[in-house]
């Protein structure tokens, strides 16, 4: 069978596959089918009570009420009626179960080791990773052994041959491992000793996310031997905090045992996962034994974690709060959240660092809030909490304005769209006290910022831009609905720039859209000549529906027929 032929079958089989889904769904329970193809956004974030009912929103309710998420896919199974087979159940629940061991983010290149430990909601979006994998593995309908022996069915050996895809489950591994499958040990520790074996991420993920210490032995003996092979290294170096912490722990001490820390892949792989990036700088070596030693002497003592919290040193308070983010990244946020209002000024800095970076954003703007109000005479902290304080308010001015359609591609024109104190605030009087806040912050900031070079360590800089004042005061002005904080707020427009600079369009259009005011349509006359191009275009299409929409009932001074201005 030649190639061409090759590409045909494995065509054909795809849309067997994608039939055989499709009938499945057919028959699902509605319930089940929206879960398994809608956003893991619309139930995740938010609070519980102000999100509408769902199967993921039941799902996020029973963790949260301590259930463990096996009992609840249990309980709901027959709404997935063939989706799984039978024989995989078992393992399913039990990779379920296991989530809360491993990352949080494990599908981000700049990840760290935070575990979710007590909670398992951060892993709503990855219970329907482990169900799609789950859903592959009956699909092809063949064992886990045929997958590394290769005796499979010549169309499914062509299959995977011509489609790239994740042909070796790591959750199924994992949980095969955890039983202690004697023949799965055998033939992944022949992969990784055999002559012609074809190592694959996958299969070391699987390793990482078992408890198998005599896997992790395998592993750790691979290392060491692929002192000449860097991509067998890097490979292994950067899944080591993939799966269990008891894993990581291993390999870690194998690094030291051995000198790893040498090779620029296990440097790389240290920064990345615990969020130190001192990589190219000139101590990048020195940084990362420091590295290495602080985190051996973390997990080997819990009261060496509590000696680093008390330091003036940055490296020690940073990763005293990595190692308990590592069992537990809760717990973590709770402890830098005490260190940064009860602290010293430089422990304070430390945890406001480890406080932004961390996968926890709704909970972590809550803190950041208390933060900026209680330090918002210290430019230098607020330049370290700002990215959480209003968490990615840019994005949720996108959100609000065009939803899942995109800035050029809604149909209908829309009344004007306000903000939601309730994102960010517990009422209006709060709202309007960071409103004020950020004012009084904006009068002594400079037009370049106030810039903190090596702030918290020799290699990071920060600022506290006019920007990022301008665009979260803007969503205050909003979500008041106040026409003079509207007006006062959009003559900040041009205060939007750099990275925010995006979302300047989208402001304006929040601020401006309908204008109720002379003053307010004045302002959108002015961004007709904005000199970012976007926003010249907004203003353009804001404009052109007062030309042409009948305004003759607003209010004195912006009345207007169709065709006219006021």
């Amino acid at each position: 069978m030649d190639d061409a032929e090759k590409r045909k079958l494995a065509a054909k089989m795809d849309e067997e596959y994608k039939k055989s889904d499709a009938a499945i769904k057919k028959n699902m329970d509605k319930d089940a089918l929206e879960y398994l193809e809608g956003e893991v956004d619309s139930y995740m974030y938010g609070k519980v009570e102000d999100l509408p009912d769902s199967f993921g929103l039941r799902l996020r309710k029973h963790l949260l009420d301590g259930g463990k998420p096996s009992e609840f896919f249990k309980a709901n199974i027959a709404k997935f009626k063939g989706y799984i087979s039978e024989e995989l159940l078992p393992y399913f629940y039990r990779s379920l179960d296991m989530v809360n061991e491993w990352q949080t983010e494990w599908y981000s290149y700049g990840r760290r080791s935070y575990r979710g430990g007590s909670d398992y909601t951060l892993y709503l979006k990855r219970f329907k990773d482990i169900i799609n994998e789950y859903r592959e593995i009956t699909r092809y309908g063949v064992d886990i052994y045929s997958l590394y022996t290769g005796e499979l069915p010549e169309n499914l050996r062509i299959y995977f041959s011509m489609r790239t895809m994740r042909r070796i489950p790591d959750y199924y591994i994992a949980a095969k491992l955890d039983e202690g499958d004697a023949k799965l040990e055998e033939l992944i520790t022949e992969t990784f000793y055999g002559e012609t074996g074809d190592v694959e991420i996958n299969t070391i993920r699987g390793i990482f996310l078992s408890k198998n210490e005599k896997m992790y032995e395998v592993l750790g003996k691979t290392l060491v031997a692929a002192r000449l092979s860097e991509g067998l290294r890097q490979s292994i170096c950067e899944n080591m905090d993939f799966g269990t912490k008891k894993g990581q722990l291993y390999m870690l001490k194998v690094i030291e045992d051995n000198d790893l820390v040498r090779f620029s892949s296990v440097r790389r792989a240290l920064s990345t996962f615990t969020g130190i990036f001192a990589v190219d700088t000139k101590d990048e070596t020195r940084i990362s034994k420091k590295l290495l030693n602080l985190i051996v002497r973390a997990f080997s003592d819990e009261k060496e974690i509590e000696k680093m919290l008390e330091s003036e040193d940055s490296m020690e308070i940073f990763m005293a709060l990595w190692a308990i983010g590592n069992t537990d990244i809760r717990t973590a946020m709770n402890r830098a959240v005490k260190l940064a209002r009860a602290g010293s000024r430089h422990q304070r800095l430390t945890a406001c660092y480890f406080l932004v970076k961390i996968p926890i954003p709704y909970a972590i703007s809550e803190h950041a809030k208390e933060i900026v109000r209680e330090f918002n005479d210290d430019d230098e902290i607020l330049a370290n909490i700002m990215s959480a304080f209003m968490h990615k308010v840019g994005d949720k001015i996108y959100g609000l304005m065009y939803g899942k359609h995109g800035r050029y591609n809604y149909v209908e024109r829309r009344d004007r769209v306000s903000a939601d104190y309730r994102t960010y605030f517990d009422s209006p009087d709060e709202c309007r006290e960071f409103l004020d806040l950020m004012y009084k912050i904006m009068d002594r900031v400079p037009k370049k910022g106030v810039i903190f070079e090596e702030s918290v360590f020799p290699w990071n800089k920060e600022t506290l831009s006019r920007s990022d004042l301008a665009i979260r005061i803007a969503y205050c002005a909003s979500a008041l609905k106040d026409d003079a904080e509207i007006i006062k707020a959009a003559g900040l427009l041009k205060e939007i720039n750099g990275d925010a600079a995006y979302y300047r369009p989208d402001v304006m259009e929040m601020l401006l859209r309908q204008p109720t005011t002379p003053e307010m349509l004045h302002v959108l006359t002015e961004e007709l000549a904005d000199a970012h191009e976007r926003t010249r275009e907004m203003a353009y299409l804001l404009m052109h529906q007062e030309m042409t929409d009948d305004r003759s009932d607003e209010p004195l001074g912006v009345a207007a027929p169709a065709g006219r201005h006021p």
